[in-house]
């Protein structure tokens, strides 16, 4: 693996924690400077594994094959499915309406 790997390692490892800036990532790698450390962020941003929160603030991008991306996708789908289960929102009075003894259509 080349420095310039082991260094994106580095930043990847800090955003698996959270959300940080280029300052934050570099105190907590061997990243000596903010340039720097834009500079991966830069390229990992052109890799598709790192996003721009909003200025100065950058997040990992969940990689669709991990478990835990599976797992939480999983979880927000069950949610999904057990809300639309539940009783409709809208109450119908059945009586309201006339059904055709033939099963439906026109005359």
């Amino acid at each position: 693996m080349t420095e310039k790997q082991n260094t994106r390692k580095e930043v990847l490892e800090v955003l698996r924690e959270g959300r940080a800036t280029p300052r934050y990532i570099r105190e907590q790698t061997t990243i000596n400077s903010k340039q720097n450390a834009q500079h991966h962020l830069q390229k990992l941003r052109a890799d598709g594994r790192v996003e721009k929160v909003s200025r100065g603030l950058y997040e990992l991008v969940e990689d669709p094959r991990s478990d835990a991306y599976r797992e939480s996708m999983g979880t927000i789908f069950a949610a999904a499915m057990e809300e639309i289960s539940d009783e409709p929102s809208v109450d119908i009075d059945r009586d309201e309406f006339e059904f055709a003894e033939n099963g439906g259509g026109s005359e």
